[in-house]
C-alpha cells in the first residue's frame, strides 16, 4: 500500500526535528559555535556553523566526551531541580528574602561613584601584529592583490590562535582545529572562498604589547595586564593631576579615545575600550564597540541596573558554557531573569555561586572586591599579588616515559623562568594531564617549603603524572595516551597584605570545605585560557571528585557551580536568630553539630589505630611471627561495625541539618554584609 502524503510528512517532519536537535546539542557543546563574541554583521547562520563542525568533529573523541560530561550535567540539573521542589522551590522565610534585599542594597552601593575604571582590549591582537609589521616593513597587507581585511584570515595552523572579523563570519575562532576551519570557509562559500593561514610569531607578539604597555603606563603606571593584549587602568589619579589648556577638567571618554589613537598611531594596533565604574563592568563595556571602539558606562545605579538590565548572562566574566545550561534550566538568561530570581539562586546554587551571580546581577562590583572578582588578578602593583602561574602545551598524542618526561621539561622550564622573572615562589603544584581521549586528570602536591626552581618543580610535577599514568593504566577504558601537559604553581609566599573582600569570604570557605593539613591535596584544577593565548590563564577552581578529574577542554573552561559536599554540615543562624528570636533552636542545633564533629573525630581515630595494627600484623606476618590477618569472618563484623557508625553519623546530620532550617542560607548573607 502506498503511504499517504501525510504520513509521509510526519516522517520529513519527524526527520528534520531530529536533525536540529542534533545540531543544536553540537552547537550547545562545540564551544567554536557558541562563543561569548557578538556576531559579526554578515555572518552565516549558527545552525549552519554547528552542522559542519558537527559532521568534521561528531566523531572525534573530543566530541564523545563532551557528550558525557553533556550527560551529566543534564543528570546533575534534574537532581538540583528534584531538590529544589523538594525544599519548597521558591518559598524562603521572610527574614532570609529581606537579608538578600539587605545584600543587594550593599553591592549597588558599593559601585564607585566615578567611570574611571578603563579595559583596553586590543582587536585580534595577532592577527593585528601581521598587519602591523607589513606597516613597519613598508610592504602592503595583501594576499593575491586583495588586502587581508577583505578575506578571512587566521593565524595559526594546526590550531587557530586567533581569526580576522571576516574569518569569523564563517565561524572561525580561536583554538579551533585548523582543518575545521577550512572546511567552515570552503563549504560555506560553496568554493569560492579559501582561508588563509598566517604563521605565528610570539616574540614579535610579546614585543608588541610590550609597546602597547609603554603607552598606557603614561596614563596608569600601575596598569595590571593579564594576557598579551588585554589592560585594566585606573585613570583616578591622571584626571585628578591633568587639565586642558584653558585649565578645565579633562572627560575621561577623551582621554581614552587619545589614547586609542596613540596605540594605532604609534604601534599600528587598533583596540577597543570598556569605560565603567568597575573593572569587571568595564570588561564587559570593551566588548560593546568591537573593533576600535570604546563604550562609555555612566556611574550612577540607574545607568548600570539598565545596562545589565538586557545583559546576556554568558556575558558575565565568569559564566562559562556549563553554567550558562545550569541557569537556563532555571529559566535564567538574562541579569533581568537573574536578578528576578535572586531568592530562588540561593536555594538552587551554593552559596559561592549564588553570592556571585547575585553581585552580578546589579553590577554590584566596585573597590578593593573589583579586582579579586575578574578573571585574573593581581596585586595593586602588578605581578607581585598573583594568584597562580602555569604553562600548558598541546601535541600530538605521546604514550614513551622519555617522550613525556621531555615535554614535561620544557613546561616546567618555561614555568620556572617565569616564575624566577617574577619573582615568585610557591608551594603548591599541580598536573595537568589530557589524554588522546579528552578524558583530563589533574594531581596537586602542596609542600612546606616554597619554590621556583625549574628542578623542584619538574621533580614534583612528575611524581604527579607518573601517578596519573598508574591510574590511567589501572583502568580498562582507558589508554595512556596524552595530547596536553599543563603545571601550575600556585600558594605563593606571601609579601604584603589586603584588603577583605567577598572572594576572601569564599576562599574561608572553600578552606573549611576542603579542611586539612599540609601534605599532598588532590582535586580537579580548571586552568583557564586566555582568549588568544597559549599560556594559561591564573585563576583556578577545585572541584573534587570521587574517581578521576574531568575539567572544561583547555579550549574554553568554565568556572561551573560547584559539587554538592553532603560531608560537610555548615550550622548558622541570622544576628536576630542569635539574639533570641530562635535562640532553643541554634543551641540545639550547635550541640548536636558539636556532638557529631566529636563523634566523627574518634571514629577517625578508631580508624587510624585499626589501620596501624593491620599494619603492624602484616609487618609480624612477614616477619615469620603474629596471628596474621583478620578472618573473613572478623573482617565482616568489623566492616559491619564501621558501617554502623557511619549511619548513626549521617543520621544525626541530618537531624541537625533539619533543625537547622534556614540557617545556613542566613548565616551566608549576613557574612557576605559584612564582608567576611
Amino acid at each position: 500500500m502506498k503511504p499517504s502524503s501525510s504520513s509521509l510528512g510526519d516522517g520529513d517532519k519527524s526527520k528534520k526535528e531530529s536533525d536540529v536537535d542534533v545540531t543544536t546539542r553540537a552547537s550547545n557543546l562545540l564551544v567554536y559555535g557558541s562563543g561569548k563574541g557578538n556576531q559579526q554583521q554578515g555572518s552565516y547562520s549558527k545552525d549552519a556553523i554547528s552542522a559542519i563542525i558537527l559532521r568534521c568533529s561528531g566523531n572525534s573523541d573530543y566530541f564523545r566526551q563532551q557528550v558525557v560530561k553533556d550527560d551529566k550535567s543534564n543528570e546533575r540539573i534534574k537532581e538540583m531541580k528534584s531538590k529544589f521542589e523538594r525544599e519548597g522551590g521558591s518559598c524562603l522565610c521572610s527574614s532570609t528574602m529581606q537579608s538578600i534585599d539587605a545584600l543587594v542594597d550593599k553591592y549597588r552601593g558599593n559601585r564607585p561613584k566615578e567611570s574611571n575604571k578603563i579595559v583596553v582590549d586590543m582587536d585580534s591582537f595577532y592577527y593585528s601584529c601581521a598587519l602591523a609589521r607589513h606597516k613597519e616593513e613598508g610592504t602592503e597587507p595583501t594576499h593575491q592583490g586583495v588586502h587581508l581585511n577583505q578575506i578571512p584570515v587566521v593565524v595559526g595552523g594546526g590550531m587557530i590562535l586567533t581569526s580576522n572579523y571576516e574569518a569569523r563570519k564563517y565561524g572561525v575562532r580561536s583554538a579551533m582545529a585548523g582543518f575545521i576551519a577550512d572546511q567552515l570557509v570552503t563549504e560555506l562559500s560553496n568554493g569560492k572562498v579559501k582561508l588563509l593561514h598566517l604563521k605565528s610569531d610570539h616574540k614579535y607578539y610579546a614585543a608588541k604589547s610590550a609597546q602597547v604597555r609603554s603607552i598606557l603606563m603614561e596614563y596608569d603606571p600601575n596598569l595590571k595586564q593579564y594576557s598579551l593584549d588585554e589592560f585594566y587602568l585606573d585613570l583616578t589619579a591622571y584626571l585628578a593631576t591633568t587639565t586642558t589648556n584653558d585649565g578645565s577638567v579633562v572627560d575621561v571618554q577623551e582621554v581614552v579615545e587619545k589614547m586609542r589613537a596613540r596605540v594605532l598611531a604609534e604601534c599600528f594596533l587598533s583596540c577597543s575600550a570598556g569605560i565603567a565604574p568597575s573593572s569587571v563592568l568595564a570588561k564587559i563595556c570593551s566588548d560593546w564597540k568591537k573593533p576600535n571602539g570604546q563604550f562609555y558606562l555612566p556611574p550612577g545605579d540607574e545607568s548600570v541596573m539598565a545596562f545589565m538590565r538586557e545583559l546576556d548572562c554568558r556575558k558575565i566574566p565568569g559564566v562559562g558554557r556549563v553554567t550558562q545550561k545550569f541557569l537556563a534550566a532555571f529559566g535564567i538568561d538574562t541579569c533581568a531573569h537573574l536578578f528576578g530570581k535572586r531568592y530562588d539562586i540561593f536555594k538552587i546554587f551554593k552559596e559561592k555561586t549564588a553570592g556571585f551571580l547575585l553581585r552580578a546581577s546589579v553590577g554590584g562590583w566596585g573597590g578593593g572586591e573589583d579586582e579579586d572578582s575578574t578573571a585574573s588578578s593581581f596585586g595593586s602593583t602588578g605581578d607581585q599579588g598573583q594568584k597562580g602561574i602555569s604553562i600548558e602545551r598541546t601535541f600530538s598524542a605521546v604514550w614513551k616515559r622519555e617522550d613525556v618526561r621531555n615535554m614535561l621539561e620544557h613546561v616546567c622550564d618555561k614555568l620556572g623562568e617565569n616564575m624566577e622573572r617574577k619573582g615568585l615562589r610557591g608551594r603548591r603544584i599541580t598536573a595537568k594531564v589530557k589524554l588522546a581521549s579528552y578524558v583530563v586528570f589533574s594531581r596537586s602536591k602542596t609542600g612546606r617549603m616554597y619554590m621556583n626552581e625549574k628542578e623542584e618543580i619538574l621533580k614534583v610535577a612528575d611524581e604527579l603524572v607518573e601517578r596519573v599514568r598508574k591510574e590511567v593504566e589501572a583502568r580498562d577504558d582507558l589508554e595512556w595516551k596524552i595530547r596536553l601537559l599543563g603545571v601550575r604553581v600556585d600558594e605563593f609566599e606571601v609579601k604584603g597584605g589586603g584588603g577583605g573582600s567577598i572572594e576572601k569570604f569564599f576562599k574561608k570557605v572553600g578552606e573549611k570545605e576542603g579542611r586539612g593539613g599540609g601534605g599532598e591535596k588532590e582535586g580537579a584544577v580548571e586552568m583557564g585560557d586566555e582568549e588568544e593565548a597559549v599560556e594559561v590563564g591564573d585563576d583556578v577552581e577545585v572541584v573534587e571528585v570521587d574517581d578521576y578529574v574531568e575539567v572544561e577542554d583547555d579550549v574554553e573552561v568554565e568556572d561551573d557551580v560547584e559539587v554538592e559536599d553532603d560531608e560537610e554540615v555548615m550550622l548558622s543562624l541570622s544576628q536576630s536568630q542569635r539574639d533570641g528570636e530562635h535562640d532553643d533552636d541554634w543551641k540545639f542545633a550547635k550541640a548536636l553539630q558539636d556532638r557529631y564533629d566529636e563523634e566523627q573525630k574518634q571514629f577517625e581515630q578508631q580508624m587510624n589505630k585499626g589501620r596501624e595494627k593491620e599494619k603492624e600484623r602484616e609487618e609480624r606476618k612477614e616477619a615469620g611471627g603474629g596471628r596474621g590477618k583478620l578472618t573473613d569472618e572478623q573482617l565482616a563484623r568489623r566492616l559491619q561495625k564501621e558501617e554502623e557508625m557511619w549511619d548513626r553519623g549521617r543520621r544525626r546530620k541530618e537531624k541537625t541539618v533539619n533543625k537547622a532550617g534556614d540557617a545556613k542560607r542566613q548565616k551566608t548573607i549576613l557574612d557576605l554584609m559584612k564582608g567576611k
